[in-house]
């Protein structure tokens, strides 16, 4: 029980101090700072970690900036909505509150916001992919749907998280039970 008090107190710091504002941070300088024309001879609008869509604008719009900063500041506000649950959930576990109603009831609402975080994914790429092409001439704009493997797994974690929350709340719910009986 003193290792799960440890660990929560440090990854609670880490949430706050680092994570958290690692989130924000990285929004806006992808968005208003960095520089759209550093990966290669096309002129890109960086968009996000691993994708990127041609553009033949060379310096983005301020509009546009802002339409990106709105689309991916919806995700990290998402993912800003979890952590801040997974701080009081690390709370609960820091005092010693690992089995109760209060730390399933924020297990089920992390689960759920990382459910919402996964259901935006594909729902972002298509508004990036809309947003940064939009200045191209008709004909090279691109509209990106797309559910990959990545999205695929993260469903499958989810479900399974759900199934642990929920097994380990019927084992609660009985042993609250046996408590009660004579």
């Amino acid at each position: 029980m003193k290792s799960i008090r440890v660990y929560a107190k440090y990854l609670r710091i880490f949430c706050i101090s680092i994570l958290i504002p690692l989130l924000i941070g990285t929004n806006i300088y992808s968005c208003f700072f960095a520089n759209p024309n550093s990966f290669d001879k096309y002129h890109r609008l960086y968009s996000g970690v691993g994708y990127s869509y041609e553009s033949s604008t060379i310096i983005a719009p301020f509009l546009l900036r802002l339409a990106v900063f709105f689309v991916n500041g919806v995700s990290s506000a998402i993912l800003i909505w979890a952590i801040i649950y997974l701080i009081k959930l690390l709370f609960c576990f820091q005092t010693g509150d690992v089995f109760s109603l209060n730390t399933f009831s924020l297990l089920k609402k992390v689960n759920k916001i990382f459910f919402i975080s996964v259901l935006y994914r594909p729902i972002s790429h298509t508004l990036l992919g809309l947003i940064t092409t939009y200045n191209n001439p008709p004909g090279e704009r691109i509209l990106v749907l797309m559910l990959d493997s990545y999205d695929a797994i993260n469903i499958f974690v989810v479900g399974c998280l759900f199934v642990i929350v929920s097994l380990m709340y019927e084992g609660y719910s009985i042993k609250k039970d046996n408590e009660l009986t004579i």
